[in-house]
Order: structure tokens, then C-alpha cells, then sequence
């Protein structure tokens, strides 16, 4: 069994103008501590660093909340910048300044959060680096997010796909951004597919509150073959099921998601959409158990 660790945020704080505060990229994954490098103490420092990156579902875009605390040595940062490095995996950098003007930022050592938004697809982010800066030109030394791999496997940000629900309606992963996701992966044909399709629209209603979602997808009808839309209608009935099942007969999904041949084969992605737990076959409580440990994290 393979398993791992696993909104909106309001106006930008009075602390911290935003000079520019808006890049045309993307990218999600889980908030990563940085590692110390406490520096040269005579220089405003960044002991830390997080990012926390959610997707925002109007114009696709993600609100990164990017935390830092600082060190600035009894010097006045008012005046100063913060400054940020976004870089993407699609080629090239976006540089962000914010002014610090808080009172809070003269001889202290404190913590501010910053929300950057980012537009596009939300698998291009890959680390956040962020500097200081004094009113006498001063420069912290850099402090790094390096942010979740995407793939699709434990620890990693879930792979992203499209395809087609029970109603004709396109359903991609990244629509349930915020949500805990379980990709359940079947056939018509398979046993235990059908026992765990028979309890799955209760799990859905236990947990639906809480932010959780399943995803259905149909591999093979019950010849075996690449499943349709009749199909998807057949099994969403037959089990009562009001959550999407998605057809992928074309082996969009089964060809990210597969490692080993078997069915059925589950996978929670957290809100973060990074991976938590992935494995064939199904056990009931040990399935349930894994969700809420996903639900409560």
C-alpha cells in the first residue's frame, strides 16, 4: 500500500502595497516550509518561508498565500520591499514587489502574508523565492518554496485530466480544487468495482459536508469494451450514484494512473491536489479511514 503525508483569501493587507500583483502563470501544490538560513544578521533577514496555493475557480486562476517571517535586526524596514521570484515550468521568471510601510516592520521581528494571484494551468508553479529588502538598499539572502511535483504517485500533484460525464458534461480534476478527491477507477465487469460502487453513494453523503467528492471512472464495459455514455448512465443507476462517472475508454486516466494492472484502483487527492494515498483493491473501513485522514488534515 502506498501512502503519504497529507479559497478564496480576502484583499491584500494594508501592510503590504502591492506594486504589481498579478502574473499570467499557474500552479498548485502543498505548502512547503522552507529550510532557515538565518544569514548575515546585519542585513533585514527571512527565517522562513511558506507558500499555500489554492485554486480559485473564477477565470482559473490560483491565489497563492505566501507567508514569511522576519528578522531585521532593530533596522527600520519601512520603506523596503519584499521581493518575489515566481518561477514556472512552461520557461521564465515573474518578478513581484511589495512595499512594507507597517509600523510593525520598524525594529521587530515579525510575520506577514501575502496573496499573489496566478492565472493559467495550475501545474506550471515550481518554487517561490523571496528576499528582503531595506529603505538603504539592503538585501536579505533568498529564501525558496520549492513546490509539489506533479505526477502520480504519493506526495506528488495529481495529474490533471478531462473527460466526459454521465450527462455529456466535461469534469477535469482541477474543477474540485479545495475538495478531497476520490478517483475510483473501475469496470463494469469487475466484482469488487461493483461492491465498492454499491457503498460509494454513501460515503459520498457521509462526507459530502466536509468537502469530499468521488470521480468515477469506467474503464471497460461489461464485454470488456471501451465503455459509452449509455454505459456511464447504466452504472450511475444501478447503483444510485448522483457523483460523475466518467468514461475513459480512450485510457486518458487509466494510462496516468496505473502502475500494476489491477483493478479497482483508488486514489485521494487532498485539497491541495497532491496526492495522499493510492492502491488496488477495496477494502471499506480501510478506504474510509484514509479519507479522513485526508478530510482532517
Amino acid at each position: 500500500m502506498a501512502r503519504g503525508s497529507g479559497g478564496h483569501y480576502g484583499t491584500a493587507p494594508r501592510a503590504l502595497i502591492p506594486v504589481l500583483a498579478m502574473a499570467l502563470l499557474g500552479g498548485s501544490a502543498i505548502a512547503v516550509r522552507a529550510a532557515t538560513d538565518m544569514g548575515n544578521a546585519s542585513v533585514p533577514l527571512i527565517s522562513s518561508l511558506t507558500a499555500n496555493p489554492k485554486v480559485v475557480q473564477q477565470n482559473r486562476t490560483t491565489r497563492v498565500a505566501l507567508t514569511y517571517r522576519f528578522s531585521d535586526a532593530g533596522r527600520d524596514l519601512r520603506g523596503g520591499m519584499l521581493k518575489v521570484t515566481i518561477l514556472r515550468s512552461s520557461g521564465g521568471e515573474v518578478e513581484l514587489t511589495y512595499a512594507l510601510t507597517k509600523p510593525k516592520h520598524e525594529g521587530a521581528t515579525g510575520q506577514e502574508t501575502v496573496p499573489i494571484d496566478v492565472m493559467c494551468d495550475t501545474s506550471s508553479l515550481v518554487k517561490i523565492t523571496a528576499r528582503l529588502q531595506d529603505a538603504g538598499g539592503r538585501t536579505s539572502q533568498a529564501k525558496t518554496v520549492q513546490l509539489a511535483t506533479p505526477g502520480t504517485e504519493v506526495g506528488q500533484q495529481a495529474a490533471n485530466f478531462t473527460l466526459v460525464d454521465q450527462s455529456g458534461h466535461p469534469v477535469s480534476l482541477r474543477d474540485y480544487a479545495g475538495k478531497v478527491i476520490l478517483l475510483h477507477l473501475s469496470a463494469m465487469w469487475c466484482r469488487p468495482c461493483q461492491s465498492e460502487a454499491e457503498d460509494a453513494e454513501e460515503l459520498q453523503r457521509r462526507y459530502k459536508d466536509r468537502g469530499f467528492v468521488i470521480l468515477g471512472v469506467l474503464i471497460e464495459d461489461y464485454a470488456g469494451d471501451p465503455p459509452d455514455q449509455t454505459d456511464q448512465l447504466a452504472w450511475a443507476n444501478s447503483y444510485s450514484l448522483t457523483f460523475p462517472v466518467l468514461a475513459s475508454g480512450d485510457s486518458i486516466a487509466w494510462n496516468l494512473y496505473d502502475d500494476e494492472g489491477y483493478i479497482p484502483l483508488n486514489v485521494i487527492i487532498g485539497r491541495d491536489q497532491v496526492i495522499t494515498y493510492k492502491d488496488v483493491g477495496y477494502t471499506p473501513d480501510g478506504l474510509e479511514t484514509e479519507i479522513v485522514e485526508a478530510l482532517n488534515n
